[in-house]
């Protein structure tokens, strides 16, 4: 029978990196694959991939060797046998806030004695290269079972989530945690104590009890502070995020190729905004610039926000998708400019709204 890979290599302590499949798409899934990442993940819980579509994408990932994931659409025997009948290598199971929850789960997705899972299927064979009593005598061993952590009653009882038997780890949805607090996101990442006390908190306890703790990263700069904090089931960022930012970057990388490339014209002059507005005054420095990489002051005002905690990079990627150099060298002018007007203050790598523009 086919063996686990992923399995294996968590256990030995080895960290693996994946990304979400939202597209209902055998190519664009079998596409992402080639990239190389450890596993891709099947969302059947917010995408609209359907049963056959899931399916199809599940073959097209396991003919490169990447572990393929489903996550189911609830905590309901219909929609975790049926995904496990596919001949996915693991499920996510969302919203687990009690051990009952995770006992729920262990019902429908292990064969007894841990579980009540169903026999039956013909994909299960055919991904794992085996029979189908095989399969059901080591598909408890092999199977990965990931569930949700995704409010802050799951976090408060996290040690009795992993502690269920048959619960191979827990996989915190960052953004509904946030939710959960009536908090946005990613504003809370890192600069929300609170909040990221609640995302340690759930990876020492996968860490203590020796079991697998999972997170869905924005970008690969998180997907680093993840790691760093004791994750080490880490999703970077997903298909459609990945294929819309490197879209935009090309297109705006091509157009200002043919600016370039068109004979130089004089600048048109700068357009001052009307005096008295202090904002505007604070910008001044940095309009040109801000104009050339089309970066609005629009956008600009829209950050200020009463105790916002900014990013550069998060607001890099907010108006330029996958910003380039010049790019975040630019979006850090900007906040430079604004901190030294009084606008923001500057903590580390950080930027705090300390003052909100009229």
């Amino acid at each position: 029978m086919r063996e686990n890979t992923l399995k294996r290599r968590m256990q030995a302590g080895e960290t693996v990196l994946g990304s979400w499949l939202s597209l209902p798409d055998a190519v664009a899934a079998e596409a992402m694959a080639q990239v190389g990442f450890d596993w891709l993940l099947i969302d059947m819980e917010h995408g609209p991939a359907a049963l056959n579509e899931a399916a199809s994408m599940l073959t097209a990932v396991r003919t490169t060797g990447v572990t393929g994931i489903i996550r189911v659409a609830w905590n309901e025997s219909s929609q975790i046998q049926r995904a496990l009948d596919l001949g996915c290598a693991g499920i996510l199971v969302p919203v687990i806030n009690t051990a009952e929850d995770a006992r729920r789960v262990v019902r429908d997705a292990r064969f007894p004695p841990l579980g009540e899972r169903s026999r039956g299927g013909v994909r299960t064979t055919l991904a794992f290269a085996t029979d189908a009593m095989t399969y059901f005598e080591r598909a408890n061993d092999e199977v990965l079972v990931l569930v949700q952590i995704e409010t802050e009653l799951a976090v408060e009882n996290v040690d009795e989530v992993l502690a269920v038997e048959g619960i191979d780890g827990v996989f915190v949805g960052p953004n509904d945690l946030a939710a959960s607090g009536l908090k946005r996101w990613p504003d809370v990442w890192i600069g929300d104590e609170a909040y990221m006390a609640l995302v340690r908190r759930v990876a020492a306890a996968a860490r203590k009890a020796g079991k697998v703790a999972g997170f869905l990263a924005r970008d690969a700069k998180m997907a680093v502070e993840v790691d760093a904090l004791g994750y080490n089931f880490v999703g970077v960022s997903g298909d459609v995020n990945i294929m819309t930012a490197a879209a935009k970057r090309a297109l705006d990388e091509a157009r200002a190729g043919l600016q370039r490339a068109q004979p130089a014209a004089p600048e048109p002059p700068v357009t001052k905004p009307a005096a008295g507005d202090p904002f505007d005054d604070a910008l001044e420095p940095v309009r040109r610039r801000m104009e050339r990489a089309r970066l609005q002051e629009s956008f600009v005002r829209g950050l200020f926000r009463e105790g916002a905690v900014l990013d550069p990079n998060d607001v890099a990627l907010q108006w330029a998708g996958m910003p380039n150099k010049n790019e975040r060298a630019v979006t850090i002018a900007v906040l430079d400019a604004l901190t030294a007007a009084g606008f923001l203050g500057r903590d580390g790598d950080l930027y705090r709204v300390l003052r909100v523009p009229d």
